[in-house]
């Protein structure tokens, strides 16, 4: 073994190395004291600290897919969050209590947990990162509290790390690092301004940030040093970050770039989408997208994953996490553990129980037996009994992206517009046949259909087809549309209205008989996404435009307030004196003929609503994450 010189060498190389570590922590300690300077100064991020209320009884939320993203172990419990809300569960796998999005949490998919101290009472909390709504903070006995930014940028998070002096780090998307004390809010470091954060890991003396485009970053001292492709990392996505033994281990598309001694080392698991990693004595676990999960040593010899390398495990892994000597893999459907004994992985913990199979909806449809059909973004169909104990659910190559369901109660059957054409479905919930251009629709991408008296029409990304007794018949730009890319249709009596992404469309007896574009009529956008008959006339659902009135003489009335406004394909219902439309970002609005407009958020998963009916005095609204509704009596309370 290699001695040192002497007693006195040993006892100063001590002292330099103290030296040089007091230094490093003081150099973080003081980045840190510089961003709550930044704050005093008047760079601060201002933001509200509420404590979140008893949900609004007046909503009832339709369980759909919790689809997990995070796990931590709190208070003695094991916490699962998602796009559905927070699960607790005791030690003994007893699912305890739900909070549930838009009704106990604000209205955004909870995406990472992590356990600190509250920098106000230095005592245990949860923190929840949340995609839009700031950060959350669970304390033992069950209160909720949450930290809302009021810059958006600030509100939407991708991770949050507690660190050991009681500050609290937030990732942003757009708004960089944050840095949380308890009092003030400000910017980690000028540098980091903009920059999409997607992970953090490591400690106040060194941190490390992953990117969503620009690699790696490392934080120490306050300085930054970067790691990019041309450094040697297989791709600049940073998806994962774990620290251990004096190195990193970032997961990317591409594999897990190790980092050590401020230098890039090797890639591990090449070739490998890792989405989580967690390195356990020579061992690195790499949870992938769609794979599964890779057990890996980390001894020179090997620095690749072969094929001699098995997966196994859940197929997409969201986190990777230990408790004792138990690895646990987090799935979309709960959290699977693998003891240190083997025999592979088993479901330790389940997602809450459901309804739907998905959330993101984009159709809605209540048909004459008290069924609600709920069509989905990319997960197809969900058919959902009377009494919401029964879901049936249909996906094919056909029935994936659904855009309209409507009920054809003369020829008692249903026509289902998707992507992939119009499917038509028995009674009982069966499809019987599908649609396309071969069948004479003018196009396969079917986005809306409304049964007529002689058939149906469908609206298509090329024009509008009749299907009829007298055999297909289409109509186009060439013909008389505003344009081809149509988007909504709705009929009364002889008169067609067709929203079009150049304008609207009114065809009388299937001719195309006036147009309506923004630069040679009173129409405010003419991007239409939505339109429904009301009163003498159509409400029209623009996007960026609001909505607007055409009333059956040709006049136009505008509601300056909406001025702006998305309205979401096909997601505007009408019935009686009231009038309701799903927005992008700005919740639900309810017409009534003498109160005018209103916007309403409460009780709502998202403020993205997508898809909207009408069932026996119920509003059913659907979001891009998930199902809730109301009695329409209620919305006016």
């Amino acid at each position: 073994m290699r001695r040192w010189p002497s007693i006195g060498s040993a006892v100063l190389a001590v002292l330099v190395f103290g030296l040089w570590t007091m230094s490093a922590f003081r150099g973080a300690h003081s980045a840190l004291e510089d961003a709550e300077q930044a704050v005093r100064s008047g760079e601060s991020t201002p933001f509200k600290q509420l404590v979140l209320d008893a949900p609004d009884s007046r909503w009832t939320l339709l369980p759909a897919a919790f689809d997990l993203f995070d796990a931590a172990s709190f208070a003695g419990d094991f916490w699962l969050a998602g796009a559905g809300g927070v699960a607790r569960y005791g030690s003994n796998g007893t699912l305890k209590r739900t909070y549930r999005i838009g009704l106990d949490l604000p209205p955004a998919p909870v995406i990472r947990l992590a356990s600190g101290l509250d920098p106000h009472s230095s005592r245990p909390v949860l923190f929840a990162a949340t995609a839009g709504e700031g950060l959350l903070l669970f304390r033992p006995g069950g209160g909720v509290e949450q930290i809302r930014p009021e810059d958006a940028a600030a509100r939407r998070l991708t991770d949050v790390l507690a660190l050991a002096t009681g500050r609290v780090l937030l990732a942003t998307a757009h708004a960089g690092v944050l840095v949380w004390n308890g009092e003030t809010l400000a910017p980690l470091h000028p540098e980091l301004a903009g920059v999409h954060s997607t992970a953090l890991a490591g400690s106040e003396e060194e941190l490390w940030i992953g990117t969503l485009d620009e690699g790696l970053i490392a934080w120490s001292g306050g300085e930054l040093q970067r790691f990019g492709e041309s450094d040697g990392l297989p791709d600049p996505h940073i998806a994962s970050l774990s620290v251990a033994d004096g190195a990193v281990y970032a997961g990317t598309p591409l594999g897990v770039a190790e980092v050590r001694n401020g230098a890039f080392e090797r890639t591990v698991a090449e070739g490998l989408f890792v989405t989580s990693t967690l390195v356990d004595d020579d061992t690195l676990w790499a949870g992938s997208f769609d794979e599964g999960v890779a057990e890996l040593p980390l001894e020179r010899r090997r620095p690749r994953l072969t094929p001699g390398v098995a997966l196994d495990g859940p197929l997409s892994t969201r986190r990777l996490m230990q408790q004792g000597d138990v690895v646990f893999a987090l799935a979309p459907d709960g959290l699977y553990e693998r003891s240190p004994e083997g025999g592979g992985w088993r479901l330790a913990l389940e997602a809450p129980p459901a309804t739907l199979t998905a959330r993101n909806i984009s159709a809605l449809h209540s048909d004459s037996r008290g069924r609600l059909w709920v069509g989905f973004f990319d997960r197809g169909l969900d058919l959902v009994e009377p009494g919401e104990s029964l879901t049936t659910h249909v996906e094919d190559d056909d029935i994936f992206c659904v855009n309209r369901v409507v009920e054809d109660r003369k020829q008692n059957v249903f026509a289902v517009a998707t992507a992939n054409g119009l499917a038509v479905f028995s009674s009982d919930g069966r499809k019987t046949r599908t649609l396309r251009r071969r069948d004479g629709l003018i196009a396969d991408h079917v986005t809306d259909v409304v049964v007529a008296p002689k058939g149906w029409i469908a609206a298509t990304s090329a024009g509008v087809t009749f299907l009829d007794a007298d055999g297909p018949r289409s109509v186009y730009a060439l013909q008389g549309l505003v344009n081809n890319h149509v988007y909504t249709i709705a009929a009364s009596g002889p008169r067609l209205l067709v929203g079009t992404l150049g304008g609207l469309s009114v065809l009388e007896g299937g001719v195309p008989h006036a147009g309506y574009t923004a630069a040679g009529s009173q129409l405010a956008h003419n991007w239409i996404n939505a339109v429904v008959p009301y009163g003498d006339g159509f409400f029209i659902g623009e996007y960026g435009g609001g909505v607007q009135h055409l009333s059956s003489d040709g006049d136009w009335r505008s509601f300056p307030a909406l001025a702006g406004v998305e309205i979401n394909p096909n997601a505007m219902v009408a019935d009686g004196d009231r009038a309701y439309a799903g927005t992008l970002d700005r919740g639900l609005l309810v017409y009534d003929r003498e109160d005018d407009w209103s916007f309403t958020t409460d009780g709502l998963p998202s403020h993205n609503v997508t898809a909207l009916t009408l069932a026996n005095g119920v509003l059913y609204v659907g979001t891009d994450n998930g199902l809730t509704r109301i009695a329409t009596e209620d919305l006016s309370r």
